[in-house]
């Protein structure tokens, strides 16, 4: 399994939290990620592999991704707002 991140964004777009997950692949990464609680004042979730961005916003299992909320590299290069 590898790691991943998710990055719980709100809706000024300030990561609030990271989440620390592991997947099989992307799909199962974002399976998961789905399934994680966002408090009402999280807008949405970014997801990454190092300083790989795998999806943002709604993603789908499919393959279909949207772009990063704040356009950064690497959730290691924000930090929790």
């Amino acid at each position: 399994m590898a790691p991943y991140q998710v990055l719980l964004v709100d809706r000024n777009n300030y990561t609030f939290a990271i989440e620390e997950i592991e997947g099989d692949d992307d799909a199962e990464a974002i399976a998961k990620a789905s399934k994680i609680h966002v408090p009402s004042f999280g807008a949405a979730f970014e997801i990454w592999q190092g300083d790989r961005f795998v999806c943002g916003g709604p993603c789908h299992a499919n393959g279909d991704r949207d772009q990063g909320h704040r356009g950064i590299t690497s959730p290691l290069a924000s930090s929790v707002g």
